[in-house]
């Protein structure tokens, strides 16, 4: 399964990029980009990618490679988020960043959304489970989970009615260990966007970590 994702992913890198969903420039409402310290240094920024104009992340979905015995583990691949519109309550599609080749997709995580009528729960902070580096001869994974804060907003001016509201995590593995929590949005805003560092494929025989870091962006109601 393996060298089969390897082919696909070179298959992709030559013929066009992947596309997660329609992005649209939503850099002028962004008023924070919130990070955390125990991402790693390895591999590329890829570009930033945001919701749609008035829509936000309410939920995600990873792309995971699970362990693979005496093979190479890469864990975590992609983490993509699910935007709303924060009026109409309808889904605007998923973004995702940059995504390595290995895994498969899992399930979606939410915070609570309204079957109808404005969306009430939105993501604003995150903390990721990162596995440090290994050492020389070792297998790295990189990242293997992440957990989000959800806060409700009373809202579409975002003034939290409380702290956060409960935490949403994925269907990652368990290598390595959580670290502190991001910052938390600005009163008003909430996560609209994300961009991934992910190591590109190194080659067989080769020692591959996945994605290794991720920024999220927060914009205003």
């Amino acid at each position: 399964m393996k060298m089969e994702a390897i082919l696909l992913y070179f298959v992709v890198e030559l013929v066009s990029p992947i596309v997660c969903s329609t992005i649209s420039d939503t850099t002028h409402r962004v008023v924070e980009k919130i990070q955390v310290d125990n991402g790693l240094k390895w591999g590329d920024w890829h570009s930033n990618e945001f919701c749609q104009d008035g829509s936000y992340a309410t939920g995600f979905f990873l792309k995971v490679e699970k362990p693979q015995g005496l093979g190479d583990d890469t864990s975590v691949n992609a983490i993509c988020l699910l935007c709303y519109d924060s009026l109409t309550g309808n889904s605007t599609g998923h973004i995702c960043s940059g995504q390595g080749p290995f895994g498969k997709y899992t399930n979606y995580q939410t915070c609570h959304v309204s079957s109808e009528g404005p969306v009430e729960t939105f993501l604003v902070n995150f903390s990721l489970r990162v596995e440090p580096a290994r050492g020389v001869f070792e297998d790295d994974t990189g990242v293997n989970n992440i957990k989000f804060g959800c806060h409700h907003l009373n809202d579409i001016t975002g003034q939290p009615l409380n702290s956060t509201a409960k935490e949403i995590e994925g269907e990652g593995n368990n290598y390595g260990r959580y670290g502190d929590f991001s910052a938390t949005c600005p009163n008003g805003s909430a996560i609209c966007g994300i961009q991934t560092r992910v190591e590109k494929f190194r080659g067989p025989f080769r020692d591959d970590a996945g994605l290794t870091d991720v920024d999220f962006s927060c914009c205003k109601f």
